[in-house]
């Protein structure tokens, strides 16, 4: 009698494989290896600094105009993650997502500046390296107050020990419905980036209800996405990465075509990030070639925008001469000082939100008025239909362009950060309150929804869609930001009550590593 080969597998930190088939309980084992003691984080946060210190003094002895005191402060407050937490994937999980991003928003420019990698304009009110500017002590006060925030409500709710949203799904179910959502948002991209509606959406042409069905295609896909990560992630087949590698070609496909560098990467983002939060480990292969395709593409995609507004080209009449346009593309992305070059500028100067804080700590209150919640308010009427009721202005970005008269073009988006936003809307207050409040709330669902005590498709999809939405995207308005998580847990917690198991997934002991 012929015997049935078991299904190829792929390799990383791998869950029990009873409980990866089964779906009952996919909390990963935790060794002793990956259980780090107070000691240990202390020693690994004080040479973290350590290193960096010497490596920012090595820069100013050789006579880079970098501010070394504001970095190292912000290293400091940005590695304070590394001292809580016992397991890299537990409570604290969101907060080590975030606080590195938040070194690149605000410190990515001051850093490269250090190697003579890129140019900066000294703000104003700094002499020497040694003295801090406003929007510079605002970032700090705001990061520290963040992680006092999510601290906070980690500490508070550590013992609590329901477990919300614990039960599975189905794996057939999972895939399924992860591919129908994928290729549903696929088309509505799609159908959104070359067939002019883009060009509404930027002039608010369209109506309600186109909006509202494109938001909503767009939430699909990356419920779908997220979806298919959970299950390429926990099954470990080679059938679900597969279908995970032509999610990804797929998307960069239409994200460079559309002029979109994040449809292009966020599968790839959200993967690595699922990976860490499932396995507690960083897929350390897969952050690599993300880099390296980062750095190797980011020049084309300017290049190819560059490409498309100098000949006046929509994107969908740019598909007749693709060849002659990517062509075109290569080219630019090589001009000046070469492709990587070019990227690393290119992507620095995309992340560095540390201008806009700096205009909006100078300018507000002075030549600007205080905006007293006017921008946040949209997100009260989060569940509200535009039908029922006068919203005020979602794109904050084009709020801030016009009232700084930053950009010639008063369209042109230009992101104030969240940072910014509080300290245009409250001043300092909202620097202090508003960004421990923000802490606050990672910390509440990175508590709630530990994925070291308790792993399920639908805890993956709640933190992944904070660690996307009010982390990833923390250039955003508030408001919108804010209003879309809220939309994205209601559809998440009613995909859950129509597709979860009777029985819960089991739990290991509060006590033990993995509930910490």
């Amino acid at each position: 009698m012929a015997t049935r080969s078991p299904p190829l597998t792929w390799r990383l930190p791998s869950l029990p494989p009873a409980a990866a088939r089964t779906g009952e309980s996919t909390a990963p084992a935790i060794g002793p290896s990956r259980v780090q003691t107070g000691p240990q984080r202390r020693r690994l946060f004080v040479i973290a600094n350590a290193t960096f210190a010497l490596v920012l003094l090595g820069g100013m002895f050789a006579g880079s105009p970098v501010a070394a005191t504001y970095l190292m402060l912000l290293f400091l407050v940005c590695t304070m993650p590394l001292l809580f937490g016992d397991v890299p994937h537990g409570r604290f999980v969101i907060l080590l997502v975030f606080m590195p991003l938040y070194f690149l928003h605000f410190g990515l420019a001051d850093l490269m500046a250090v190697f003579f990698l890129a140019d900066i304009a000294v703000p104003r009110g700094r002499i020497g390296n040694f003295a801090l500017t406003g929007g510079e002590i605002a970032i700090l006060v705001g990061g520290a107050m963040l992680v006092f925030g999510y601290g906070t409500a980690a500490a508070a709710l550590r013992r609590r020990k329901a477990q919300p949203l614990a039960a599975d799904w189905r794996m057939p179910t999972i895939i399924l419905l992860g591919l129908t959502g994928w290729m549903l948002g696929g088309m509505g991209t799609w159908t959104f980036q070359f067939s002019g509606t883009a060009d509404l959406n930027r002039s608010g042409q369209y109506g309600w209800g186109m909006a509202s069905g494109l938001v909503f295609l767009n939430m699909l896909q990356q419920v779908g996405i997220a979806l298919l990560i959970y299950a390429a992630v926990v099954q470990k087949r080679m059938l679900t990465l597969a279908l995970m590698i032509v999610v990804f070609a797929v998307n960069f496909f239409i994200g460079f075509l559309g002029d979109s560098k994040l449809i292009a990467l966020q599968p790839l983002i959200l993967f690595i990030a699922g990976c860490f939060l499932i396995e507690g480990r960083i897929p350390k292969v897969w952050l690599a070639a993300a880099c390296v395709l980062v750095v190797a593409t980011y020049s084309v995609f300017v290049g190819y925008r560059e490409v498309l507004h100098g000949g006046g080209l929509s994107r969908e009449k740019a598909l007749g001469s693709l060849s002659k346009n990517l062509d075109k593309a290569l080219k630019a992305s090589t001009a000046g000082e070469g492709r990587i070059e070019n990227s690393l500028h290119g992507l620095t100067a995309r992340l560095d939100l540390k201008p806009m804080v700096e205009t909006i700590v100078q300018r507000t209150g002075h030549t600007v008025p205080y905006q007293d919640g006017k921008t946040i308010a949209i997100l009260f009427y989060a569940f509200i239909p535009r039908i029922f009721v006068d919203k005020p202005a979602t794109s904050i970005g084009r709020v801030f362009n016009r009232e700084f008269g930053i950009s010639s073009s008063p369209d042109t988006y230009i992101a104030p950060s969240q940072l910014g936003e509080l300290y245009w809307n409250f001043g300092w207050a909202g620097v202090i309150v508003g960004m421990f409040v923000i802490g606050a709330v990672l910390g509440t669902t990175g508590t709630l929804f530990n994925l070291a005590r308790c792993t399920s498709v639908a805890r993956l999809l709640v933190v992944l869609t904070t660690f996307y939405v009010l982390c990833f995207r923390f250039e955003g308005g508030i408001g919108q930001q804010y209003t879309l998580w809220l939309r994205y847990l209601a559809i998440i917690v009613l995909l859950h009550l129509l597709f979860k198991k009777r029985r819960p997934a089991l739990t290991p002991d509060p006590g033990s590593p993995g509930g910490r």
